[in-house]
């Protein structure tokens, strides 16, 4: 009867699991999400094979309960992922797969116990988190490790300034640009306390506590690297690999009030078995929910953030003396804009300049930094920081795979005119005020001709945003 229930539910398993895991390593591999996601999963696995390998199981009737109730659960949320066509929520779902494969493999009655739900939790942190942190949460978490670091600094100097993200004291200087963050550090600490609570015991208030420790520690650690970076020489700390043996020295710091929880607490003790665990799932409800699952992966998507039509000229036919040719769509961002509605226009001018124009009232759907995209293209991308103004505008220097050296500007544009530097930010706005329409207008020039003559990048720019009837950034 087990065998043929397992026959009869590995086609939903399957069918619930391809797509969102395909997905999801391609995340790990894709250079435009820079995500370490595999090294995740790797310490999920680790920790699965020394449970499994420290003794048998234990015959627990309520896992085969819970286990199916998880099954229902991620398919569900898948599709949840798959009608409103976002890929984030339905490899969520993996995650309650892995919980209950964690009870399926009973490691919480082995000798050496894994708790199945944090283990699941774990697993969770190997999708892009820490690009959603950034793109939801970059700009909160920089005005706090701004005011954390103002707090220590203001101990060194009596005078500083404190302007938004801007630190600001006599003779020196510091923007908490979005690297700075704190989110990679936020991530870094709440998988190794995860890890760590998976194998110990946690009880209720230690939960809350944990997460204190993960968030006050994140914040620490930041406004330890920023204090360091603003009284240091800046230039040499910036430099690596100076600057990244700051952040893990500060990280190590901020590690601190969660790895002290996990020593004081116990190793995770295995739970009891049942002497008489029943029959487990019976084929007919293995094969209800192996349909169920199947239902929930072929349902047909229906976002619903689709950008509405937004009537506005696009990029100017010509610009100055720069005379425009049309850059043509491929195939696959016509399909996207089809599909999620807002407008792109791509224009070369001169020869030399290029220009790219996206609207959206969607701008969560359809913003996003440049440098993902340049990633994923092959290229190498160094971001060199924001220009501020009505219009900030964030500046990288990318090398593309023929070697080739681009200046790649970036600006997000409200439909008031206004812009802020982050796609973070838009998020904020757009969710106080979320009636209105945003713009990306992004600018790529050959770097050896913006090093050569600058006043003709910035004229350029210039004609730009004047025939966009934008104030010029």
């Amino acid at each position: 009867m087990k065998r043929l229930s397992l026959a009869l539910l590995l086609p939903g398993l399957v069918a619930l699991c391809f797509e969102p895991a395909r997905w999801l390593v391609g995340t790990w591999i894709h250079a435009g999400y820079d995500s370490v996601g595999a090294w995740v999963f790797a310490l999920c696995v680790a920790l699965v094979l020394r449970s499994v390998v420290s003794g048998p199981r234990r015959p627990a009737a309520r896992a085969t309960t819970q286990a199916t109730l998880l099954l229902l659960g991620a398919a569900g949320i898948r599709l949840a992922g798959r009608l409103l066509d976002v890929n984030h929520i339905g490899a969520m779902a993996l995650a309650l797969d892995a919980w209950a494969l964690g009870l399926a493999l009973g490691l919480h009655t082995r000798p050496w116990a894994v708790n199945p739900g944090r283990l699941a939790a774990l697993f969770a942190l190997s999708l892009p988190i820490k690009q959603l942190l950034q793109h939801f949460l970059g700009f909160p978490l920089r005005l706090a490790s701004t005011q954390a670091a103002a707090v220590v600094l203001r101990l060194f100097e009596p005078g500083l300034e404190v302007d938004g993200t801007l630190l600001s004291g006599p003779g020196a200087e510091l923007a908490v640009d979005l690297p700075c963050s704190g989110a990679q550090g936020l991530f870094l600490l709440a998988v190794a306390a995860m890890a760590m609570g998976s194998i110990r015991q946690v009880r209720p208030a230690t939960i809350g506590l944990g997460l204190l420790a993960v968030l006050g520690g994140a914040l620490l650690a930041n406004a330890l690297r920023l204090v360091v970076l603003f009284l240091g020489p800046t230039e040499e700390l910036l430099a690596e690999p100076t600057h990244s043996l700051v952040g893990l020295a500060a990280l190590g710091v901020g590690v601190l009030p969660a790895a002290l929880l996990a020593w004081r607490a116990k190793g995770l003790a295995p739970e009891p078995g049942d002497a008489h665990p029943g029959p487990g799932l019976p084929p007919v409800a293995a094969g209800v929910l192996s349909l169920v699952a199947i239902a929930a992966s072929l349902a047909p998507g229906k976002p619903l953030d689709v950008s509405e039509a937004i009537e506005a000229p696009g990029l100017p036919t010509n610009i100055g003396a720069w005379a425009g040719q049309a850059m043509p769509l491929s195939d696959k961002e016509a399909l996207y804009f089809e599909r999620f509605g807002g407008s792109v226009d791509k224009r070369v001018y001169g020869g030399e300049h290029a220009a790219m124009l996206i609207r959206t009232t969607m701008p969560v759907r359809h913003l996003h930094a440049p440098h993902n995209c340049l990633l994923g293209a092959g290229h190498e991308v160094t971001r060199l920081g924001v220009e501020p103004g009505h219009i900030p505008t964030t500046v990288y220097k990318t090398v593309d795979p023929q070697g080739d050296a681009w200046r790649i500007e970036a600006s997000f544009v409200d439909t008031t005119g206004a812009g802020v530097a982050s796609v973070s930010q838009v998020f904020w706005r757009w969710a106080r005020t979320p009636d209105g329409a945003w713009s990306l207008v992004e600018r790529i020039h050959p770097w050896s001709a913006c090093e050569a003559a600058p006043q003709s990048c910035d004229a350029f720019d210039a004609a730009l945003f004047s025939a966009l009837d934008l104030e010029v950034p």
